[in-house]
């Protein structure tokens, strides 16, 4: 691939990165990205990477690949700054590069016009410009994603020998960044180092390279984790929490829960235990995925083709939405655009996945082997987050796959091929992607409507481990369940009238005499809704506190006194949340969510 290019191909180079570095540099100046959550997590763990040889002991090593860590850390060494600000400037700047790949990557086999679509659409995707300033692995890991893709389409359109040695370099970048990758991305993998060659005759020493260096970084990879963690591993501890999690009652509306509310339910000696769950949780997972496949199997189509649609537009809460997303003079103005950026985000999601349908259609009919490549990565990436953990922003590799593919397309579109069956396939790929979307929302309600009533039993303690009681809900969804507090719901996301979220507590203390409370949230702010839930607290059969939920603004925690308890008594405790007159359609019953705590006074407490 030479470097040289000629007058069209300089201009264009020059229009591609003014495109993709000036659209995410006027997005990030104007709205300045603040890491939180989990992306403030992962800045700190490259933190810890830059201060100790190995991050060692840093708790990151149990959530996350070692990629982005590690690239940032040499990043913040070399590039003085805030590490807040020099983190997003460096994840625009990788995104933007990104892009361009396929432009250069394509030299000398692709012509010019599908050079110039692939790195278009990938510099000017809204989408991503807007979640450019993400310090996030789903933006880290495009690069060498991307990379392989388009080093797949070469290798395949020109039937060369391939690039064994920048494939395993590529791979194992991107496995490292996100783990599921290892499997995801080894079609185009295979395609970039010249291992699939129906053109021509086989050849051994490509596949030596490949193995062998995948093989010896993979194992380098290992190496870092086992000497920043003590575990000489790929992969890190959650793989079986996600596939639990994406299968607990009650993740139906997000896709995916922190699963101790299932144990409560079906393994109730695992509850707070942290080790034992982790050790069992795949086989709760395989075991829940089993007993209800129909549910399951229609969640996991919910899962991925409404996180496909909702890709983008999800990931302005990320960007701009939430309230610690922006310093506090930006937030209203990037609140504002997150509303109004949120449906065109997906309508072009359904647009773009619509040309993408169709020009798969065409590469069956075309025997288009690049872009069925890319496609079989695809498929194991929406398969993989479809039973695990399917976040929207988990989808942005999807998009941009479809993107490149769009780009490959375009070069079989200037050949003397169309005809009435390639335009009836066109047409065919256009009403799936109207029916997959159009699928999608009605397994998503499906699902909604069939939330299953389990058996709750958990223990709770109070702050100081004073006081504790046990608890069962019977009626409604535990969804937060930790050692001090739990939150339910009712069962359905849009409740009848008198459908109730109900736990029922036996309170006792360990020491000689305790002033008790209970304290209940109400998580509605907004305020001035009134007669739509009614929250209530029974103490010994008698009624001692109700708040009506969205009457007031500003919500928050009370505190409903419990009266004095002495060891070897036990005090009955109801807390309950009920439907008044909710209106249909508005997903009442997750802004009722309540949780509550045990609080202590005098002895036990504040």
């Amino acid at each position: 691939m030479s470097l040289r290019f000629n007058r069209a191909e300089g201009l264009w180079l020059g229009g591609l990165v003014l495109l993709a570095f000036g659209s995410r540099s006027a997005f990030i100046l104007t709205f300045p990205t603040q890491p939180f959550s989990d992306f403030n997590r992962l800045l700190a763990f490259a933190e810890s990477f830059r201060q100790t040889e190995f991050a060692t002991g840093f708790r990151g090593w149990e959530y996350f690949g070692i990629g982005l860590p590690l690239g940032l850390s040499l990043v913040l060494r070399l590039v003085p700054g805030p590490p807040a600000d020099v983190a997003r400037l460096a994840t625009a700047v990788l995104t933007a590069a990104t892009s361009l790949l396929p432009f250069l990557l394509w030299r000398g086999a692709l012509r010019l016009p599908a050079r110039v679509t692939a790195s278009l659409l990938l510099a000017l995707w809204p989408g991503h410009v807007f979640f450019s300033g993400v310090v996030a692995q789903d933006n880290w890991v495009l690069l060498p994603s991307v990379g392989l893709a388009a080093l797949s389409v070469r290798v395949m359109v020109t039937r060369q020998d391939g690039y064994p040695l920048v494939a395993a370099l590529l791979f194992v970048g991107a496995t490292a960044t996100r783990q599921e990758m290892l499997v995801v991305l080894f079609p185009v993998a295979l395609g970039a180092a010249g291992l699939l060659r129906p053109w021509g005759a086989w050849r051994w020493r490509p596949v030596g390279v490949w193995l062998a260096s995948t093989a010896l970084l993979l194992a380098g990879t290992a190496g870092l984790r086992w000497a920043g963690s003590g575990r000489f591993s790929l992969t890190t501890q959650h793989a079986g929490i996600a596939i639990l999690g994406a299968a607990t009652p009650g993740a139906a509306n997000g896709y995916w829960t922190f699963p101790d509310p299932y144990v409560a339910a079906f393994a109730p000696h695992l509850v707070h235990n942290e080790v034992a769950l982790r050790a069992e949780a795949t086989a709760l997972g395989v075991r829940e995925l089993l007993r209800r496949p129909r549910f399951h199997l229609i969640r996991i189509f919910a899962a991925v083709a409404n996180c496909m649609k909702r890709s983008d537009s999800a990931c302005l809460f990320w960007s701009v939405g939430a309230d610690q997303a922006l310093p506090e003079s930006r937030r209203a103005g990037g609140q504002g655009f997150a509303a109004w950026a949120t449906g065109p985000l997906e309508w072009l999601a359904e647009g773009l996945f619509a040309l993408f349908f169709s020009a798969l259609a065409l590469a069956f009919r075309w025997r288009v082997a690049p872009v069925l490549l890319i496609a079989s990565s695809m498929f194991l990436k929406v398969t993989l987050h479809g039973i695990m953990t399917a976040q929207p922003r988990y989808f942005v590799m999807v998009t941009a796959f479809a993107l490149v593919s769009l780009g490959t397309i375009v070069e079989e579109l200037g050949r003397p091929k169309l005809s009435s069956a390639a335009a009836v396939s066109a047409a065919a790929g256009l009403a799936s992607a109207s029916l997959l979307f159009w699928a999608g929302e009605r397994a998503e309600a499906y699902v909604l409507r069939h939330e299953e009533q389990l058996d709750y039993r958990f223990p709770l303690r109070s702050e100081s481990g004073g006081a504790s009681m046990r608890c069962e809900v019977r009626e409604g969804v535990l969804t937060v369940l930790k050692p001090t507090l739990a939150s339910m719901r009712p069962l359905h996301i849009d409740p009848e009238p008198g459908e109730s979220a109900r736990a029922e507590c036996a309170i006792k203390t360990y020491a000689s005499r305790s002033d008790l409370a209970i304290e209940v949230s109400d998580g509605y702010s907004p305020g001035g809704l009134p007669g739509r839930f009614v929250q209530a607290v029974r103490v010994d059969g008698n009624n001692v506190w109700s708040h009506d939920l969205a009457a007031q603004a500003g919500g928050g925690w009370t505190r409903v006194p419990l009266g004095p308890l002495t060891r070897g008594v036990t005090k009955s405790v109801v807390v309950s949340v009920t439907a008044v007159a909710p209106e249909r359609g508005w997903s009442w019953g997750i802004a009722a969510s309540t949780s509550f705590r045990l609080a202590g006074l005098g002895t036990d407490g504040s």
